[in-house]
């Protein structure tokens, strides 16, 4: 991949990228290939895209005002308990798609 994105490829990746930049552990998560999404390499080069394109800067601006607005909408917070079964969850099936992804890459390589 060349080190300048297209606007098709930033919006491809927007939402996760918004998702890293929203929270820290997503981006940890993402980092350590537990979660799929924009590393922190990929993460950059939609920032800069972002910054020299003024049709993905309005893009990228526009997606952050409706997510504030839906927070704001949205504000009560899950119990810990909940929160945590969620995050577990989702960790969990994110490590069996990695797992099989490996599986299948290994198994084509050996052909």
């Amino acid at each position: 991949m060349s080190e300048e994105l297209t606007c098709e490829e930033l919006r491809a990746q927007l939402d996760a990228y918004l998702d890293c930049e929203e929270c820290d552990d997503l981006a940890a998560l993402v980092e350590a290939g537990t979660l799929n999404g924009p590393d922190a390499r990929m993460r950059r080069l939609l920032e800069a895209h972002a910054r020299q394109c003024p049709h993905c800067a309005t893009v990228v601006d526009a997606e952050r005002h409706m997510r504030r607005a839906l927070r704001r909408c949205y504000s009560h917070q899950a119990p810990e308990g909940l929160r945590a079964s969620i995050m577990e969850l989702t960790v969990s099936r994110s490590r069996r798609a990695v797992r099989t992804r490996v599986t299948r890459i290994d198994i084509t390589e050996e052909r």
